[in-house]
């Protein structure tokens, strides 16, 4: 459905990335948080990608990235990384799950869809209207100006 997304994330497979994810297996909240703020730049931009333009106006990125960090702390028992790179592919599928999640709700649901919205600038009605009459907000300036 997408195309591959080649991002690489600097890992470095050092004693305190060790020690984080053995903390984080044990249920350290604190080490998932450690771990989670490391790879929080590539989530970020994999969501992005992920999220086409339509759906962005209707979703945040930010929004998306806490449904994530919030599944993947609440499924942290069912990890079974050996390794960082296997704790940052499985963050990488969290990801793109809660992304395909908002795609499927707001892209494909016919009441919803994205494809049935049109901006005020393609339709007639509303130009003409905006050019007969001042907005509400610029209404209330003039008339604090008059005041």
């Amino acid at each position: 459905m997408w195309p591959p997304l080649v991002l690489e994330a600097k890992v470095s497979v050092d004693d305190e990335d060790r020690t984080l994810l053995r903390a984080l297996r044990a249920g350290d909240a604190e080490a998932f948080q450690t771990l989670f703020q490391r790879y929080r730049t590539l989530l970020e931009s994999r969501i992005r990608d992920r999220l086409p333009r339509a759906v962005r106006r209707r979703v945040s990125v930010a929004d998306v990235m806490q449904e994530a960090q919030l599944a993947a702390f609440e499924g942290r028992e069912r990890l079974q990384a050996e390794d960082v790179r296997q704790l940052r592919s499985w963050l990488l599928s969290v990801a793109d799950h809660k992304a395909l999640q908002h795609v499927r709700h707001h892209a494909q649901v016919a009441k919803r869809s994205v494809r049935r919205e049109v901006t005020r600038t393609n339709r007639a009605e509303t130009i003409s209207f905006h050019k007969r009459q001042p907005s509400p907000s610029q209404a209330a300036v003039t008339a604090e100006a008059l005041e």
